[in-house]
């Protein structure tokens, strides 16, 4: 069986879906950014199978309820996937999570998980980013509802990303 890259993503429900895919797509028009679906990165370069993968996804949602996510405002770094996003509060269900997935699928690597859901990739200047910021504030919300987990094939380049499996997550809290 061939393996590829994947990543396990939380999504916003609803309405949050809606307005967040919506100003990401703005972002990326008036920025020269890749266009990509909102998400929260519960874990990324899983190599495997897409059938194992989506077999450990499947694990991980039914042992994780859906939950609620609150942001604590924005965040950008010099890093091309986290040039500007929201930064997700690290609440004991969403840390959860996480130990589980890693638990499923134990990354090469241990870096922590800095829960965010992106707004923007790219390498922008720290002005743009602090302009983009203010422009965006208005719109953004304080919290989201997750209730699912997708699977992305997430193999360069961005814009090549597929939905591979979505995962209900668990009912109740």
């Amino acid at each position: 069986m061939p393996t590829h890259t994947y990543s396990l993503w939380l999504v916003p429900d609803g309405a949050v879906h809606q307005a967040l895919g919506r100003l990401i797509d703005e972002l990326a028009d008036q920025h020269g950014g890749p266009r990509f679906p909102p998400h929260i990165t519960l874990l990324g370069s899983v190599v495997g199978s897409e059938e194992e993968v989506a077999r450990g996804a499947e694990r991980i949602a039914q042992q994780t309820h859906a939950l609620t996510v609150d942001f604590d405002g924005l965040g950008a770094e010099e890093v091309y996937f986290r040039t500007l996003y929201l930064v997700a509060r690290p609440a004991p269900a969403l840390m959860a999570a996480n130990a589980l997935a890693r638990q499923v699928f134990p990354p090469d690597r241990s870096e922590p998980f800095r829960p965010h859901l992106s707004l923007l990739y790219g390498d922008y200047a720290a002005e743009t980013k602090r302009a983009i910021s203010d422009a965006i504030q208005p719109r953004l919300p304080a919290t989201c509802e997750v209730r699912a987990l997708e699977v992305y094939l997430t193999e360069p380049p961005v814009e090549a990303w597929r939905l591979v499996r979505r995962c209900a997550l668990a009912a109740g809290s």
